[in-house]
């Protein structure tokens, strides 16, 4: 598969002090799942709608430092400069720009990816409009449904060592860095790996290692108790998006990864898998 390069530029702040300067940030505000979804009245974040802008803008006209955050990472609305300085201080928002969350235009500052809040983490990924762009091959997908499905069905017992294979934001590595001593994260896809190791460190997950390669090469030789995977899984003859189509006839992703996985796996070690299967005609 090609890889092209990224939508935009991705780094770390220059100055490490500035990751828990968000965090402090996002905490003083309030920023997490209960708070923003008691402020707008909804269930959860997928039932937030594109149609529902003015109702959400009308929910979140307080001037609170959270009704800024939400504005500009949720509802990805252009805010006032001015108000944005008040939420973010004492964070300059040139350290936030010059990382590529934000894009700054005259006297308003609007978001150049999603940052929400998933239980007690942290989650920067790209946003759906993405996908209508030129680069949308190497769009890095946030939360969801099947993370959900697979993280539910994780098990969270002590790991030595754990393998997120396919890690895209990272969101699988940085649950099992809570039961793990160290955590590996692989993404053929470089942007994923950029804003993996970006939410590793907003969160201050020393334990978690980002690296870029494609499925068990860059951990060749390494051994592990646990396995987690939500591969590209979908059968389509298309080849339009890293995060979802895996490049081999039908299958052949998932049973490559099925394959080769025990050579990675410490005895009595764990392979989770989410995954698609081919029913050939005439066959069980």
């Amino acid at each position: 598969m090609t890889i092209s390069k990224h939508s935009a530029p991705f780094s770390s702040f220059k100055d490490p002090a500035d990751f828990q300067r968000l965090r402090g940030v996002f905490e003083a505000a309030g920023y997490c799942n209960t708070n923003v979804l008691e402020k707008l009245g909804v269930r959860d974040f997928p039932s937030i709608r594109g149609s529902d802008v003015s109702l959400l803008l009308s929910k979140t006209g307080g001037g609170t430092a959270l009704d800024t955050i939400i504005r500009l990472f949720l509802i990805e609305v252009p805010c006032d400069i001015e108000n944005m300085k008040l939420a973010f201080q004492p964070l300059k928002l040139e350290a936030l720009a010059e990382t590529g969350l934000i894009r700054i235009t005259g006297t308003s500052a609007e978001a150049a990816i999603k940052l929400l809040p998933h239980n007690d983490l942290f989650i920067t990924f790209d946003q759906t409009r993405m996908l209508q762009t030129g680069h949308r091959q190497n769009y890095v997908m946030g939360i969801g449904s099947s993370t959900l499905t697979l993280s539910n069905l994780t098990i969270r017992k002590r790991s030595r060592q754990t393998l997120d294979l396919g890690a895209g934001c990272g969101i699988h590595a940085f649950m099992a860095a809570k039961h793990s001593e160290r955590v590996i994260a692989v993404d053929l896809n470089p942007r994923a790996v950029q804003i993996a190791s970006f939410n590793a460190r907003l969160n201050g997950l020393s334990n978690v290692e980002c690296l870029e390669g494609d499925l068990f090469a860059p951990v060749k030789g390494q051994k592990f108790d646990l396995v987690i995977t939500n591969p590209p899984f979908v059968i389509s003859p298309e080849t339009r998006y890293i995060y979802r189509d895996g490049g081999l006839e039908a299958d052949q992703l998932c049973r490559k990864i099925v394959r080769e996985v025990p050579q990675y796996l410490n005895e009595g070690g764990y392979c989770q898998i989410l995954c698609n299967w081919i029913e050939p005609h005439g066959q069980e």
